[in-house]
Parts: C-alpha cells; sequence; structure tokens
C-alpha cells in the first residue's frame, strides 16, 4: 500500500455478428460482501524453496550489512551464498541443515534467517484465460498504430477497458510514455509476439528463475500483462504506447516462484533505476509465522530500496474477495507493503456498470488503493466483451497473432502502471514515484466508497497531465 486469483470462456473465433448492449454509465458496489473467513481458514501454507540440487534455500537479512567472516562461516557450516543482495543487506544461502540454520541465527550480526518458500503467485492458466482468439492474417497492419491506437483491430470491439480510463486521450494529450521504461515482474515476456516487437529492452531484461535462464514467456501472464502497459497497435491499444518495457522473470512456467527470486527481481529494478515496476503478483502472507513474517520484511526491503531509487511500483491487490481490513496477521503480499499502489479491479455485467467493483477483487481501505479496469466473468451474466483482451505469447498460443481474454486484479494492475509512464513522460525531469503516485490517485474519478474503490478508478489523461502544485 501507498505508505500509506485471478479468473479465465468463451470469446468467439468468428469475430463478426457482436452484438453490444447498452452501456450503462453508473458505478456501482458489491450487492452483497461475502463475509471474510477467519484469519485460521486463510492461512496459507507454503513448501520450502529448493536450490539445483534440491538442497536448502534460507534468506539471511543482516542487521547493517554483510560480515567480512559471513561466507567462511557459512562454508563451514556446509552451505555456500548464492546470491546477494547487498542493496538490502540480505544473502540468499543453499545447503544448510537445521542446526546450521539456528547457528546462524545466533549470530549478533544477523536480523533474521527466514526459510525460502515457494508460492503460487499468478492464478493457474485455466482459472486466469477463457479463450484464446487470432486475429485474421488479412486484417494485421504489421505497421502498427503508433501512438494513437484507435485503428487496433480489437480496440473498438472489445477495448472498453482503454475508453473508460480515457488512454485515448492520454494518446493525444500527452507524450504517451516516451522515454519511459516499465519493467515486468513476471512470467517473462514474448518480445517476439507481433504487439510486442521492438517494445522490450533486450539488454536490461533477465531471469532469476534457476529452472528457466531466459526472458521468453512460457506461461502467457506476462506477456497478457506486458501487452497492456504499451504495444505496437497491431491487435490491441495500450496505455501507454510510447514506453519502453523490460522483463524481468521471477516466476517460472507453472507462475510459481521463490520469495528470493521475487526479492531479487525488485532490487534489480531498484539498481536499474527503472521509472515504473508492475508486480501482477501476490501471495498471501501470515505475519505470525516467523518465516513468512521475515519474508515480508525482506520484500518491504527490497521495495523500500527501488522506492528510494525513483521507481514507482504497481501491484495488483489480489482476486480472493477479500476485505483486507479484516484478515488479522494475513497480508496480501506486496499489495499491502508500503510504498506500492495496490490495484483492485472493475468490471462490468453484459457490458453495463464499468465502475462495478470486480466480484473477484480484495477490497479494504488497508487493501486497495485505486482500481482499473480487470474485466468479469460470471456465467450466465456476463459476455465475452466484459473481459480484458491482451497479447498471447508464442510459447504458449504456438504462433504468433494470438490473443487472450482474461480477468483479473493482474489484469488491472499493468493499467496503473501504463499511467504511471504516462505521467512521469509529461512531467519535467525525473519524478520522484510519491509525486506519481500523487497525480495517478488525486485525478481517479470517484466511484463509489473507498473501502471499495480506494482513490477511484484511474484516468490517464487527466493524471498524465498533472502538474506540480506551486
Amino acid at each position: 500500500m501507498r505508505p500509506s486469483s485471478w479468473t479465465g470462456a468463451g470469446l468467439c473465433a468468428v469475430l463478426s455478428s457482436v452484438v453490444f448492449s447498452a452501456c450503462s454509465e453508473a458505478p456501482s458496489e458489491p450487492n452483497a460482501v461475502a463475509p471474510t473467513p477467519t484469519p485460521m481458514a486463510l492461512a496459507p501454507t507454503y513448501a520450502a524453496a529448493k536450490g539445483p540440487n534440491g538442497e536448502s534455500r534460507v534468506l539471511v537479512q543482516f542487521k547493517t550489512k554483510e560480515g567480512g567472516d559471513f561466507e567462511a562461516r557459512v562454508k563451514a557450516l556446509g552451505g555456500k551464498v548464492m546470491r546477494r543482495n547487498k542493496e538490502i543487506a540480505a544473502a540468499l544461502v543453499t545447503g544448510l541443515d537445521a542446526k546450521s540454520i539456528k547457528t546462524l541465527r545466533a549470530r549478533t550480526d544477523i536480523e533474521n534467517v527466514s526459510t525460502d518458500l515457494k508460492a503460487q503467485w499468478i492464478p493457474n492458466r485455466n482459472q486466469f484465460i477463457h479463450d484464446k482468439i487470432r486475429l485474421p492474417a488479412a486484417k494485421r497492419n504489421k505497421k502498427g498504430s503508433g501512438i494513437d491506437q484507435s485503428g487496433a483491430f480489437f480496440f473498438k470491439r472489445f477495448q472498453w477497458n482503454m475508453k473508460r480510463i480515457h488512454a485515448p486521450d492520454g494518446w493525444k494529450k500527452t507524450p504517451a510514455g516516451k522515454g519511459v521504461t516499465v519493467c515486468m515482474l513476471d512470467t517473462g515476456v514474448d518480445p517476439g509476439q507481433e504487439d510486442l516487437v521492438g517494445k522490450v529492452d533486450l539488454d536490461i531484461s533477465t531471469s532469476f528463475v534457476q529452472s528457466e535462464p531466459f526472458i521468453e514467456d512460457l506461461n502467457a501472464h506476462g506477456t497478457f500483462t506486458a501487452d497492456l502497459v504499451s504495444s505496437n497497435g497491431i491487435g490491441i491499444a495500450s496505455v501507454a504506447p510510447a514506453a519502453t518495457l523490460c522483463a524481468i522473470k521471477v516466476l517460472d512456467e507453472t507462475g510459481s516462484g521463490s520469495f528470493a527470486d521475487v526479492i531479487a527481481g525488485i532490487v534489480y529494478a531498484g539498481v536499474l533505476r527503472v521509472d515504473v515496476i508492475n508486480m501482477s503478483l501476490g501471495a498471501l502472507l501470515d505475519l505470525s509465522d516467523p518465516d513468512q513474517k521475515g519474508l515480508a520484511d525482506a520484500i518491504q526491503r527490497a521495495i523500500n530500496f527501488a522506492h528510494r531509487q525513483g521507481v514507482f511500483i504497481a501491484a495488483a491487490s489480489g482476486n480472493e474477495a477479500l476485505n483486507l481490513d479484516q484478515t488479522g496477521k494475513i497480508k496480501s503480499i506486496p499489495a499491502q507493503l508500503n510504498n506500492v499502489v495496490s490495484v483492485g479491479a472493475t468490471g462490468p455485467i453484459n457490458q453495463k456498470k464499468f465502475d462495478r467493483l470486480a466480484s473477484y477483487s480484495n477490497y479494504g481501505r488497508k487493501g486497495v488503493d485505486v482500481v482499473a479496469p480487470g474485466g468479469e466473468f460470471i456465467d450466465g451474466l456476463t459476455v465475452d466483451e466484459d473481459l480484458i483482451i491482451s497479447a498471447c505469447s508464442r510459447f504458449f498460443c504456438g504462433d504468433d497473432g494470438f490473443y487472450l481474454v482474461a480477468d483479473g486484479t493482474s489484469a488491472a494492475a499493468p493499467h496503473v502502471a501504463g499511467a504511471a509512464a504516462v505521467t512521469e513522460s509529461t512531467l519535467k525531469g525525473n519524478q520522484a514515484p510519491g509525486r506519481l503516485e500523487n497525480c495517478i490517485l488525486d485525478n481517479a474519478d470517484h466511484v463509489g466508497s473507498a473501502v471499495f474503490f480506494g482513490a477511484g478508478r484511474i484516468d490517464v489523461a487527466a493524471g498524465g497531465l498533472c502538474r506540480p502544485t506551486t
């Protein structure tokens, strides 16, 4: 939070004869809010992450910095320093048994030693993805649509999301993200997908996933979210079409990854001093559990470092339909951490009430800062056009020109990351992330109670034209 999963069935492959329902402008809160489960029922359990040969992994946080004898001490205990994140005074150590970990914890220069855990940070694909469709070859404009992306193939029929947040006005009135870099911490990105060719900075893109030491997206989630931030405007329009993307892979083909790898990705983005990072990922952590509390503290260290380096951070609030004000020590991470803009999701039903809170979206004054389009799928009530459409990785769809329809707060977050890129490109000089946060939140459209919608639904054009106060 400012200092403050995800679901998916049938967009027709044949795009003719689609009939739109009349659009309602009235915002909407949920008609009924399900009671929040007890914290005990929410308490997550995670398996321990393993090293390359199945050995243990622990994240060590130092009180100030790594001691000069630390590596030798680890080696004497039978372990190895696998990775250092000196910027946050932390190190990833492998190969220690329980007795050695206890010995390490007793050192006076160490604040915490936490077992590195592996989590499912994004929904399974059959939950997130509802369908895939192919852009007919004869209809492709390989040159793309440039900055004004209203000519993208799917824009007029399916991209209510871009219209709702006034992205087209942003294209006309702002630099649309020119000169701004947005890094996607996700499952990677397919830089060869037609709408992403030339959009991804390959020199700074990298992977922290030991089983997939390449940036290509085998899952589809990362490519889907990236294209919403910045695209070529061939199939879909994007929020910040002039922005540059980078891929920081922290999740594998299954959408799972270790906390230490996510932390490393955040630190890396801070070292690069990129403008924006998007984290369409999240995990519920039980802060009464010492290992989970330690990992949450380490992620907060990483976020604080990146924030000090000038990085704006957007994160999905999560798809559990929880009131995050009432979950006790169970927290949605990274969304509920300081220096993060937590994003809830909106979505229409049968192309009506576009600003209603999506049925799956987490909410709460301590859970959501702002909302953005995430789409909606309720069997028997919603139509396919109520979802969000974006690019599909060739490594999942098997060929170029495919697009997916999906919904979730992971689809909402990149709209905010794109809005931050637009604002950064408009204001003179390198902006502090707090300034971008204020511009986005202060200029959001009020659509209902702050309990459900935070500051409101983002307005890209208004936030992009934000001017420093005198």
